[in-house]
């Protein structure tokens, strides 16, 4: 049972009442996120009250009514499958939320959830050691808010850069998958100057990446970036598979991983 609505806390008399809120017919909700983002313990509630749980899946609101869900059910909150979209879980870490794995609301850390689709097509026709001194993180313009929050608190280092009309974000220590050459690598993406209305497309990673099985990774080019060689990946979303609104540095992220894991099973 969900119900997609917003209430007004109303007080009561409980451990944490700041996330809690108390409906008017007397029913408890306990709000993941803002437990997450107060670094809460769950709070303690009167045996017998109704509880549900406010979670946000792809920013959207749902108050449930029972303590655990799947991942697909959680998918379905979005009319969504998880046969053409991944879910991952944010907060402490992020992890991949598989079809059958079952989310329990009363596990500290859980922030919020997230799908991206899970598959993209590769067009038409078609890390280095650390240096002794790190440099200081090149700023050239801002990220929008949400974006630089989500980057730190993920513990990344990252740059914005600006190179002729173009503007780069740079995410160093990014974790490729086993199965490749290398454990972690730089990606870059373009930022389009309508982003987040226009999508962030395609992903460039630098050192090279290369399957370890030698088979052979289908449309990739070299594009010369920040005094590199980058390897960009040509990888497009299906049309309509871009949100704004719902859609962001994120989400691409997060489809830019699955994209990896992808690759591995062709």
């Amino acid at each position: 049972m969900s119900k997609n609505h917003d209430i007004q806390p109303t007080g009561a008399a409980h451990n944490h009442p700041e996330v809690i809120i108390r409906t008017p017919n007397g029913e408890i909700i306990i709000d993941l996120e803002d437990l997450f983002n107060r670094k809460c313990d769950h709070p303690e509630h009167d045996p017998g009250e109704v509880i549900y749980y406010r979670i946000k899946v792809d920013g959207k609101t749902f108050d449930v009514k029972q303590h655990s869900m799947t991942g697909r059910e959680l998918l379905q909150l979005v009319g969504k499958t998880p046969e053409k979209h991944r879910l991952h879980q944010l907060g402490h870490g992020q992890v991949e939320i598989e079809a059958n794995d079952e989310v329990d609301f009363r596990t500290p850390g859980i922030e919020r959830f997230q799908s991206v689709a899970k598959h993209a097509n590769e067009g038409i026709g078609a890390a280095s050691e650390a240096a002794p001194i790190v440099p200081p993180l090149r700023r050239a313009f801002e990220l929008l808010p949400a974006d630089a929050a989500y980057l730190d608190k993920q513990g990344y280092r990252w740059e914005t850069l600006s190179e002729g009309m173009s503007g780069w974000v740079l995410i160093h220590n990014f974790v490729i998958p086993s199965g490749y050459n290398v454990k972690e690598a730089t990606v870059a993406f373009l930022i389009p100057p309508t982003y987040p209305t226009t999508e962030i497309d395609m992903m460039y990673f630098y050192p090279e990446l290369s399957r370890v099985d030698g088979r052979t990774i289908n449309a990739l080019s070299p594009h010369p970036l920040d005094g590199k060689n980058f390897q960009r990946w040509s990888r497009h979303r299906n049309p309509g598979d871009w949100h704004p609104g719902e859609d962001s540095l994120i989400t691409h992220m997060l489809a830019v991983a699955g994209w990896l894991k992808s690759e591995l099973g062709k």
